[in-house]
């Protein structure tokens, strides 16, 4: 992982509230881009693009990396939907 809770990825230039859909591991993950981790409520999966331009994968006051055994290189992939 990046840093702390957030799985991140390159910014890949979509607009808040859309929905991604997010393949980690063997886990396919539906979420919405947010602009805050309070869009979402406590323990929920989201996504948001953080002060440094990244596309992260988090849980509202958790840790997405721990709950998802991801780790530094684990492949991710990432799609729009439109």
């Amino acid at each position: 992982m990046y840093s702390d809770d957030m799985i991140h990825l390159k910014k890949l230039g979509i607009e808040e509230e859309k929905r991604l859909i997010v393949e980690l591991k063997d886990k396919t993950l539906t979420l919405k881009l947010c602009s805050a981790y309070g869009e979402t409520p406590v323990r929920e999966l989201l996504s948001i693009i953080g002060s440094s331009d990244f596309l992260g994968v988090a849980i509202n006051q958790g840790n997405a990396a721990q709950t998802y055994d991801v780790k530094i290189g684990d492949p991710v992939k990432v799609k729009l939907i439109v």
